[in-house]
C-alpha cells in the first residue's frame, strides 16, 4: 500500500536505504582509528579507489588522510568541480626578463590551484646587481632538480617544483595550500632551471632547494636573479668562528628527516578530513600519489615528496615583513602627553 515502507524476505519493514547503511557503518569505523577505517573501506569499497586501497601500515604517511584527499579529488574532477587547471609559465613576447605570463594548456608542464592576483604578479626589487622577489611574506617554494641533461633512452628521475602559501590575512582561504606542481624532464636540464625561474618571477617567491647539484645557483646568478633561491637560517662554523649563511640545503639525513616530519606532519593535519569536518586542499593528485609510494630511505625515487616537503620548510622560516608597510597618517593626535610640571610636551601621531 503506498505510503508504506518495503519489506525485506523476512516480511520486516526496511527503514534504512542501502547508502545510509553503509555511511553509518563507515562512520562506525572511523570513530575506532585510522586503521581500521582503512580496512573497512578496503573489505566494502564503493568505489574503484576503495578495491585498491593499500593496507595503512605499507605506507610512510598517514594513508587514510591522503586516499581520502585522493577520492574526494577524483569526485571533483568527474562532477566538473575541478580545482586546478594546466598550463605553461611564458615571457611576453619571448623577451627575457620582462615580465612572465601564464598561459592555460591542458597540455601544459604546470599544474595550479591558485594564482595571485594581476597587480601581484612578476614584483621583484633591486638587492645589489641582482632580482629579489617581493611576495617572499606570501609563499614560497621548495625544487628538486635532476642531475644532467636527459639521456637518450630518456630514464632518469625527474625534476620537481612545488609552490606553497604561508597562512596569511590577504588570502586567508589559501594559507598552508600548495598552489603550484611540476613534475617534468625537459631534455636539457638548463630548461628546467628557466621554468622554475618563470614560475618564481611569476609568483614572486623565493626557492628552497637541494644545493648539491649547484648548477642552479649559477644559472640563476647568471641570469641576475640569485635572490631567488633562498637562504637557509644562519649556521656557526667552529672552524672560523662565524655565522655562516649558506643558499639551499645538502642533501644530507638530517635534511631527508626534516623533509619527512614536516610532510607527516602536514599529512596528519592538512590532508583529506580535518578536525572541523572539511576537506583539506590539496588538489594534486601526483603529488598525493608519490606521498602513497614515498620511503625515507628511498628518496631519489620520489622527487614530489622531496620538493613539497622542501616548500613546507621553506614556510617554517619566517619571512622577512616588505618594507611597504602601510601607515596610518593621523591629522590630530588622538591624545597628549604631558611632562612632569603637567604641560604638554609633545602629540603623538
Amino acid at each position: 500500500p503506498q505510503g508504506r515502507p518495503p519489506l525485506n524476505r523476512k516480511g520486516v519493514p526496511i527503514l534504512i536505504g542501502s547508502t545510509e547503511y553503509y555511511n553509518a557503518l563507515e562512520s562506525d569505523a572511523k570513530k575506532l582509528g585510522q586503521e581500521t577505517f582503512n580496512e573497512h573501506k578496503r573489505n566494502h569499497p564503493r568505489n574503484v579507489q576503495d578495491a585498491f586501497r593499500d593496507k595503512i601500515q605499507n605506507s610512510a604517511f598517514n594513508l587514510g588522510n591522503i586516499t581520502d584527499q585522493y577520492d574526494y579529488n577524483d569526485l571533483l574532477s568527474s562532477t566538473g568541480g575541478t580545482k586546478t587547471i594546466c598550463g605553461d609559465f611564458g615571457w611576453k613576447d619571448g623577451t627575457f626578463d620582462t615580465e612572465v605570463e601564464w598561459t592555460p594548456n591542458p597540455d601544459g608542464r604546470f599544474e595550479v590551484s591558485w594564482l595571485p592576483p594581476p597587480n601581484m604578479r612578476n614584483q621583484w626589487e633591486w638587492k645589489g646587481s641582482q632580482r629579489s622577489p617581493k611576495n617572499h611574506w606570501l609563499g614560497a617554494g621548495g625544487l628538486d632538480p635532476f642531475g644532467k641533461d636527459q639521456t637518450q633512452a630518456g630514464v632518469g628521475s625527474k625534476g620537481s617544483i612545488h609552490f606553497i602559501n604561508r597562512p596569511n590575512a590577504n588570502f586567508p582561504e589559501t594559507g598552508r595550500m600548495f598552489v603550484l606542481e611540476y613534475i617534468h624532464r625537459p631534455p636539457r636540464l638548463a630548461q628546467f632551471y628557466e621554468d622554475a625561474l618563470m614560475s618564481a618571477v611569476f609568483f614572486g617567491y623565493p626557492i628552497f632547494y637541494e644545493n648539491d647539484k649547484s648548477g642552479i645557483e649559477t644559472y640563476f646568478t647568471e641570469r641576475g636573479y640569485l635572490e631567488y633561491l633562498m637562504l637557509r637560517p644562519e649556521r656557526y662554523d667552529s672552524r672560523n668562528n662565524k655565522k655562516v649563511k649558506e643558499r639551499g640545503a645538502p642533501s644530507r639525513a638530517i635534511m631527508i628527516d626534516a623533509v619527512y616530519y614536516a610532510l607527516n606532519d602536514y599529512i596528519n593535519t592538512y590532508v583529506g578530513e580535518m578536525e572541523n569536518g572539511e576537506m583539506g586542499n590539496t588538489y594534486f593528485q601526483r603529488t598525493l600519489e608519490d606521498w602513497l609510494k614515498f620511503e625515507p630511505n628511498n628518496r631519489t625515487a620520489y622527487d614530489a615528496s622531496i620538493s613539497s616537503g622542501y616548500a613546507l620548510c621553506a614556510i617554517q622560516v619566517d619571512a622577512v615583513k616588505p618594507k611597504e608597510v602601510h601607515k596610518i597618517e593621523l591629522t590630530q593626535a588622538p591624545f597628549r602627553m604631558y611632562n612632569n610640571r603637567g604641560n604638554v610636551s609633545k602629540m603623538i601621531k
